[in-house]
């Protein structure tokens, strides 16, 4: 995985920070007193966010580096954070009643070892949450960290064969953040003082953060829905070895 995609509260907007944690609130919410595995953790804020319901919750990454930084981050929380290997995990089988594993398929060479493993580590009643960046028609992916990016079908099925029971969404902007975005991409492009072309994207950021979004409370900006699941930006799956009982026809994001 790219530095860059790494989501950090530290050097990220607001706005991209929760579009990362709406994801894992989903995980959260099934995560009580139960024991957590976070895959591809990268600095460790939703492993976090898991740990404050869990018994306890393990964040994993290949990247030594990010993984010091999560621990170190993690000073005044039960979350533990440990350097491993996705499709080859250090742990035995069925050790984890909840496992998520967020924006990583796209990165792998062998998507199926990753999900064997997941499906190895889980209990028989456990929850797996999986998101991954939808392949659009006609659209090539210029992210070199994405080995492979997966239309709506083709990630229905892959997770479908290591699971006997999946629930499958979308996870999109709402109408609210897409109309607020063009309104501050409008003003910038405004350029009052005629410095647009000397700041590009760092004074559109900074409209975004100070203007208008930094105002909202921005859960309200992203919604997981199932009606969305063919046509979303993200993909989103809640699976299990056994029926997953509490969904409506409907999810909203938070």
């Amino acid at each position: 995985m790219q530095e860059e995609e790494r989501t950090d509260p530290q050097k990220h907007l607001d706005i991209a920070y929760e579009a990362h944690m709406v994801r894992y609130r989903r995980a959260a919410a099934r995560a009580a007193s139960r024991k957590a595995l976070d895959i591809g953790c990268g600095y460790g804020a939703g492993t976090r966010e898991i740990a404050r319901e869990a018994l306890f919750a393990v964040g994993i990454d290949r990247d030594r580096a990010t993984i010091i930084t999560a621990s170190g981050r993690a000073a005044s929380s039960p979350a533990a954070f440990a350097v491993a290997d996705a499709r080859e995990l250090p742990f035995a089988d069925e050790t984890f009643d909840v496992i998520s594993a967020f924006e990583v398929m796209e990165h792998l060479p062998e998507p199926e070892r990753f999900l064997d493993e997941a499906r190895r580590t889980l209990t028989r009643d456990g929850d797996f949450f999986i998101s991954a960046p939808r392949q659009r028609p006609g659209w090539q992916s210029e992210n070199p960290g994405h080995l492979r990016e997966y239309t709506a079908g083709e990630f229905s099925d892959i997770v479908n064969s290591r699971f006997e029971y999946c629930r499958f969404f979308g996870l999109e902007e709402t109408e609210e953040f897409k109309q607020d975005f063009r309104r501050i991409t409008k003003w910038a492009r405004l350029d009052i003082f005629g410095i647009a072309h000397l700041l590009g994207k760092r004074m559109k950021k900074f409209l975004l953060r100070h203007l208008v979004l930094k105002k909202k409370h921005h859960a309200q900006y992203f919604s997981i829905s199932q009606d969305r699941f063919e046509i979303a930006s993200n993909l989103f799956a809640h699976c299990s070895k056994t029926p997953i009982a509490g969904y409506g026809d409907k999810e909203a994001g938070n």
